[in-house]
């Protein structure tokens, strides 16, 4: 399991990161969902929202910490993860990361956040 210390300088790391990107009185909130082999973090952006994180307690497995964020139908068959993964829902950014920790460094925070912008940027050119 990631220590809470780890996730929660992770986050910083994030929020700082992805700050320059955002409007201003843009609030970020997070839920971190531990499970056995990683943590599940529920990014929500909204204007005039507090910033504030919360951390749950441990689940069992993925599929558990899964059906516990209230955003999948369907938790039963669930691939690994190979190391970082990170969808996009409305205002919501979902990122699920593994134990490892090269997934929990300042790089993969920065390399995270551009990703992030690209998939946004990508779906709005789409558009």
């Amino acid at each position: 399991m990631v220590d809470r210390q780890v996730v929660i300088e992770y986050l910083n790391n994030f929020r700082r990161l992805l700050s320059k990107y955002l409007k201003s009185g843009v609030g970020v909130q997070t839920i971190s969902y531990p499970f056995d082999n990683g943590v599940i973090m529920v990014v929500e952006l909204g204007s005039g929202i507090a910033t504030k994180d919360e951390y749950r307690k441990k689940s069992n497995n993925l599929r558990e910490a899964l059906s516990r964020t209230n955003l999948f139908e369907e938790t039963d068959s669930v691939p690994e993860i190979p190391g970082t993964s990170i969808l996009l829902s409305m205002n919501k950014i979902v990122i699920l990361k593994t134990i490892d920790s090269k997934q929990w460094s300042e790089d993969s925070a920065k390399e995270d956040v551009t990703n992030v912008i690209n998939a946004i940027r990508s779906k709005v050119q789409n558009k």
